[in-house]
């Protein structure tokens, strides 16, 4: 084995045999303390002797070790970092989660029952530069006093620590201290107070920054501010802080300071005048977005005030931009946290009934509206988000309207009338909100890049990768996130292919919406809150979800429609039935592309033409273009007939070229159908020659087309269609008489 000795104080080790370090501990007598430095002058445990008392770890105990801001944090991490026994905390409830993908502690708070009043997940060790990101309670939970579960054995002890946070009270629960946790020194609730009246002696260990001071003087007017005593930690952050630096000491030490405690003095109330509270906002509205982050939270503390309050007032008075001025800065509020029952068919019963007051809209489309908003707080269950493609073909058809009375609903709705490629996906990597874009076609059709990146964050993996910096370093973007499009005319065919699409219409002479007021956004509101709240409750159960679509729907609309039609099978009530007949009724019926056209036209000629082995370039093209309505005759931004270029052009696409094969001694040059078979065989049905159309000529393998429900199967001879006069339809085809209601249960399509 080889030991030497770090630059830093350290002491590494080798095994050469493969040893744990466990093991090679264990058999040297040392344990993990004795691997990091000690203070000058100290000695550390010798192979036999005993340990020193007075191992010296840094003042930030823990925050340089075990961390993990960004990839998350384990129940041992947390252990080694305050150092305290792994076992210990497991009796307390402490165990390893996932939270949204990353590694976390979850801490629980029990009641004085000893039932769980509350979670609060603990996602890393120090705080960021940006702020405090250490915590997150379960949705839905307030926060309460930590170890309310031992408030029995307090008063029977008739004395109790108050201290900030977890780490602090179960180091003294550790060392045989009663103790009770506040969740923060800026949150306090009044009716605290009467855990506290039968308990003789109270003692209050905060840290000695501002927030604490806050808390003592908030105490210090308390109902047991009479009884209550504080304990002051010279040169130590807090009880957690002087046990990392102590462990063996600590009960010594904490005694000393508790014998020095000082009663609390009642401390008077600072008056808050507007005057005062106005210039703070005035100055805050000055700073960066980046210089406003990081004071964010403390001078939300000192004021007293939410941090969405804070940020609401700050945003009142940030001076307005011009085009060429920085802009205003994009600040989503903070949600308050939903407490009330919640049932998920009666909050989309309430979100459609919302919509049907401000919109008139064709069937189901208010069904798929209350959906998509609440599927855009559940985005991280899955794997695709559809977009919302809100179309018309004239203005004032109620699209903006739609996007104003969605916004408040919808998980961090961001509305813009323009926006660039670049703006997307800067705005879906910092915060993914749902963005709800209007007057897209203003700027949209003749954007390809802008298309692309709408088109990729319709799957979560969607990305772009863009240099950044001076360096020009290669830099990834996420461009996954949920998107509401409106525009005049169509979507482009990409966009529309990813989207579930609304047909907006003017509304008809009688009918009657109420007319939509900015301010009533406001009204809106909780309907985000409890979404938030019943998406992140139902995480786990959405993202197994695999529900059963309906029949007909494409490839593409079954991925669309899926996490629609899971959330409303698990709402239940009778939104399973409302969702899928809404994916019918507003999936139209597919359409191919003008390539998979040309095919079916040219099958169709070959068919007409008796299948021949060879056909001149010739002669599909006058085949294609003989027609009157052919759609063959004007192509292109010239309007011109498809020429003999055009068809080898557009025939590449699919992988058949022309040939040259002799014909009567000479030369000649066209298409062999052999060539032709495999690219019928992938785009066009088995079962038809022609899906959509084709020349409008009557003889186009017939024999082959899909009957409709309910017609009888026919033979149709070729020779036939052959003699049929170009100027006349289809083939009568004899049907059934059209079903009663009294069959309505027996058909097919029901």
């Amino acid at each position: 084995m080889d030991v030497r000795a770090g630059d830093d104080g350290r002491v590494l080790f080798t095994c050469r045999t493969g040893c744990s370090q466990d093991a090679v501990l264990a058999a040297l007598q040392f344990d993990k303390h004795d691997l990091f430095p000690r203070k000058k002058g100290v000695s550390g445990a010798q192979p036999g002797g005993q340990r020193c008392n007075t191992a010296d770890f840094p003042s930030n105990c823990g925050e340089d070790r075990g961390d993990s801001e960004r990839e998350g944090l384990t129940l041992k991490q947390y252990a080694e970092a305050k150092r305290l026994d792994p076992d210990f905390l497991k009796t307390l409830g402490l165990q390893d989660v996932q939270y949204f993908g990353a590694q976390a502690l979850e801490i629980p708070y029990y009641g004085v029952d000893g039932s769980t009043a509350a979670i609060r997940y603990r996602l890393c060790i120090k705080k960021g530069a940006g702020g405090d990101e250490r915590f997150r309670w379960r949705k839905g939970d307030k926060p309460s006093l930590y170890g309310l579960e031992k408030l029995g054995e307090i008063r029977d002890v008739g004395s109790v620590t108050l201290c900030e946070g977890e780490s602090d009270t179960q180091t003294l629960w550790s060392n045989g201290c009663p103790a009770l946790g506040i969740p923060g020194a800026a949150i306090w609730r009044e009716e605290w107070d009467a855990f506290l009246e039968e308990i003789p002696r109270i003692t209050l260990a905060v840290d000695g920054d501002a927030a604490g001071e806050k808390l003592v003087a908030r105490l210090s007017r308390s109902g047991f501010s009479d009884r209550l005593r504080l304990v002051r930690l010279n040169g130590f952050k807090d009880p957690s802080d002087l046990h990392c630096r102590n462990p063996e000491g600590f009960r010594s030490a904490w005694n000393a300071a508790m014998e020095s405690s000082v009663p609390v003095e009642p401390i008077a109330e600072k008056p808050q005048t507007q005057s005062t509270d106005d210039e703070t906002f005035n100055r805050l509205a000055m700073l960066t977005d980046v210089e406003y982050d990081r004071v964010r939270e403390s001078e939300a503390e000192k004021l007293g005030v939410r941090r969405p309050t804070l940020d609401d007032e700050v945003r009142k008075r940030r001076p307005r931009s011009d085009d060429k001025g920085p802009g205003t800065a994009i600040l989503f509020p903070e949600l308050e946290p939903w407490t009330q029952p919640f049932n998920a068919a009666e909050w989309l019963n309430a979100v459609r009934a919302e919509i049907n007051r401000y919109l008139a809209l064709p069937p189901n489309a208010a069904e798929a509206l209350a959906l998509w908003v609440l599927h855009t707080h559940a985005l991280d269950a899955f794997g695709i988000s559809p977009r919302l493609g809100i179309t018309s073909p004239e203005k004032q058809c109620g699209k903006t309207t739609t996007l104003q009375v969605l916004e408040p609903m919808v998980r961090r709705g961001l509305s813009a009338s323009n926006i660039t490629s670049a703006a997307v996906f800067r705005t879906q990597e910092k915060w993914q909100p749902t963005l709800l874009i209007d007057e897209a076609d203003t700027f949209l059709k003749d954007n390809e890049e802008l298309r692309g990146i709408l088109n990729s964050g319709h799957t979560r993996n969607g990305r772009v990768i863009r240099t950044t910096g001076e360096t020009h370093e290669p830099t990834v973007f996420r461009t996954w996130g949920a998107a509401a499009i409106a525009l005049i005319g169509s979507l482009p065919e990409t966009l529309e292919d990813r989207s579930i699409v609304i047909p907006m219409r003017r509304r008809r002479p009688g009918e009657s919406v109420k007319r939509w007021r900015i301010n009533y956004a406001a009204g809106l509101v909780d309907y985000a809150r409890s979404a938030d709240w019943w998406a992140e409750t139902h995480m786990v159960t959405l993202r197994e979800s695999d529900p059963e679509l309906p029949d007909g729907l494409s490839d593409r609309a079954r991925d669309n429609w899926r996490p629609l039609i899971a959330i409303a099978d698990l709402a239940g009530g009778d939104w399973p039935d409302l969702a899928r007949a809404a994916a019918i009724s507003l999936t139209p019926g597919e359409e191919s592309s003008r390539g998979v056209v040309l095919l079916a036209d040219l099958r169709a000629i070959f068919h007409r033409l008796g299948w021949p082995e060879n056909a001149l370039t010739s002669e599909l093209v006058a085949e294609l273009t003989a027609p009157e309505d052919s759609r063959w005759k004007e192509i292109g931004r010239s309007q011109k007939p498809l020429t003999a270029v055009g068809l080898a052009r557009r025939l590449r696409e699919f992988d058949v070229k022309p040939d040259q094969w002799k014909a009567d001694g000479k030369n000649a040059r066209g298409y062999r159908r052999a060539a032709f078979e495999e690219a019928w065989d992938r785009y066009l049905p088995p079962d038809s020659s022609d899906p959509v159309g084709t020349l409008g000529l009557p003889n186009d393998d017939m024999a082959l087309r899909r009957n409709p429900v309910g017609a009888e199967q026919i033979e149709v001879p070729s020779e036939d269609l052959d003699n049929m006069p170009e100027s006349e339809g289809s083939p009568e085809v004899p049907t059934q008489d059209p079903p009663t209601e009294e069959d309505s249960d027996t058909l097919p399509w029901l």
